[in-house]
């Protein structure tokens, strides 16, 4: 992730691949996070996990009901999700009843999967959560190697 101040989508420095080579356009925010099915009150869905540049490496998938306030970084990134309830609840326990593997290990792909159970309470429909992807790396600032962008699913 970088930083894009003019909000244009792409990164305000050149991401640099060597010493001979750098992308002097590089995009914001690679699309890591990829909802399967319609999220349905009383069902089941999942979040496909594609992140082939991060391959092997541990990952965490957070969520929240809201995506601001925002949660800085001491490096200076931004997670666009709320430090609430729901974030606590699924970091202290990543495989409850209602959220299934968040934590974990990306395959030799870089790929894994999330499952969702809503539960069966219709008071649940037209609400919203947001996810997001942090990808865990101890040498990288602030231990994270990646953070994808905040996805919005709302459930009918």
């Amino acid at each position: 992730n970088c930083r894009d101040n003019n909000l244009d989508g792409f990164c305000d420095s050149p991401y640099v691949i060597n010493q001979n080579n750098q992308d002097n356009f590089p995009l914001v925010y690679l699309n890591l996070l990829f909802v399967e099915g319609t999220p349905i009150v009383g069902r089941s869905f999942k979040i496909n996990i594609n992140d082939p540049l991060d391959a092997g490496k541990m990952y965490i998938t957070l969520f929240s009901f809201s995506k601001t306030p925002v949660f800085q970084l001491s490096d200076g990134r931004t997670i666009y999700l709320t430090l609430d309830g729901l974030l606590f609840s699924v970091l202290v326990n990543p495989s409850n009843p209602f959220f299934q593997n968040t934590q974990g290990t990306l395959d030799q792909n870089g790929k894994s999967v999330v499952t969702v159970n809503v539960p069966n309470e219709p008071l649940l429909s037209g609400a919203s959560i947001y996810t997001a992807l942090i990808v865990i790396d101890s040498g990288a600032p602030s231990g994270i190697a990646r953070i994808s962008h905040t996805q919005k699913i709302t459930i009918t």
